[in-house]
């Protein structure tokens, strides 16, 4: 799951409620899906004026994924 927040909204408290929620997610998703051999789901939060046309998505997983 990727999501793109304006820059400077990343640290407000919303934003950072939402990226908890997103992760738990994602964690609970990876869990079910290894019971059926599914796929690993992953979360990053990237600030808006870090995505750039020339960046690929293993970049921005690589530098803004959050694990915790």
């Amino acid at each position: 799951m990727v999501e793109a927040k304006k820059k400077d909204d990343m640290e407000a408290v919303q934003v950072q409620d939402k990226a908890k929620a997103a992760l738990t997610y994602c964690t609970n998703a990876t869990e079910y899906s290894r019971q059926i051999n599914g796929k690993l789901w992953r979360y990053a939060l990237i600030p808006h004026d870090q995505v750039k046309l020339n960046m690929s998505l293993a970049y921005l997983l690589k530098t803004y994924e959050i694990k915790e």
